[in-house]
């Protein structure tokens, strides 16, 4: 709640502030007789004095994380990113933050840090997901990162083929319980942080219920994944509360485990891939098989169809449906 008055001819803002020792009240003078002078200067200083500072502005961001039960790995990212953010600005207001000084940052990263552009694609895509809650939540007034221009990794999608793909479920049948949670990973296309937090009490009849990087998405159960749940759950001694537990039952949360697995049957079938590939085979197959891109994004979990968008030249007639006008 603020307050705009003229005190001895000078325009004067009174503003009530929130602070651990409870509602303050700060007084500025803006220095000059035109109001409408006045009205620009004083809501500066209220965006100034409302916005949260970068390192409080973190704190609040990995809370939200922990409760949408977004992965470890994804919440310790945006806390290397910030930090390294705030060694390079300080802990400044998160209000401060232009996007003239976000392209000073960036030319930083490339010049001085020597980060290549992938890499500094992925620390500002973290910062810009950041700021963006910030933005929604009320804590920061603007949106610095629209105007810049973050680079993109121009990695080309790998996917297993039918072939590698009858390879790899033939070679692990050696171990029924491994074979089914490769299953599992192809016809579900799930992250593996998704696969490490889901549980038992998170599946029924119809639908399962994953918890990973982009929060909780609901998944559509058909029967060859009902089929493998219950493959799965015939080879692990209960009681068991996660999927991804071993043959005794006991939970395997190390973010290496069912990645080691993966990648171990993987080489045995002369590919050199890793976990996630699964999840890009189930995205490429969809795509291949003619399922609509927005079906698609659905089923993966993506935020922005832009991602779904990365697997349309696998059916070159999108790309000419959307460019026919042209």
């Amino acid at each position: 709640m603020s307050s705009l008055y003229q005190k001895n001819g000078i325009w004067t803002l009174g503003i009530m502030l929130d602070t651990p020792k409870g509602r303050i009240q700060k007084v500025r003078s803006l220095g000059t007789r035109n109001q409408r002078e006045a009205i620009r200067r004083a809501k500066q200083i209220e965006e100034e004095l409302t916005s949260v500072s970068l390192s409080k502005l973190l704190d609040i961001w990995v809370v939200r994380k922990i409760q949408n039960f977004n992965s470890k790995r994804y919440i310790q990212e945006g806390k290397n990113c910030m930090s390294e953010f705030i060694g390079y600005f300080g802990d400044v207001s998160a209000s401060g933050v232009t996007t003239q000084k976000l392209r000073d940052y960036k030319f930083f990263l490339t010049t001085v840090k020597k980060n290549n552009p992938t890499t500094i694609g992925i620390k500002l895509r973290t910062l810009k997901a950041i700021f963006s809650f910030g933005y929604k939540e009320g804590l920061v007034p603007n949106k610095p990162f629209l105007g810049l221009e973050i680079p993109r990794a121009k990695n080309r999608i790998e996917f297993l083929s039918k072939d590698e793909i009858s390879k790899l479920i033939e070679i692990s049948s050696v171990n029924p319980l491994h074979q089914s949670f490769i299953e599992f990973f192809l016809q579900s296309g799930c992250r593996s942080g998704e696969f490490r937090n889901l549980k038992w009490d998170d599946i029924n009849d119809s639908v399962l219920e994953f918890n990973g990087k982009t929060g909780r998405r609901v998944f559509p159960l058909n029967e060859n994944i009902k089929e493998t749940l219950s493959k799965i759950k015939e080879n692990q001694k209960p009681p068991v509360e996660y999927v991804c537990s071993n043959k005794d039952g006991r939970y395997m949360g190390s973010r290496s485990w069912i990645g080691k697995i993966i990648k171990e049957y993987l080489r045995e079938v002369k590919l050199i891939y890793t976990a996630h590939t699964l999840r890009h085979t189930f995205v490429s197959h969809l795509v291949m098989n003619g399922t609509p891109l927005h079906i698609v994004q659905q089923l993966a979990g993506h935020k922005s169809i832009t991602t779904t968008m990365l697997y349309a030249h696998l059916r070159p007639e999108i790309l000419m449906i959307n460019t026919k006008y042209y």
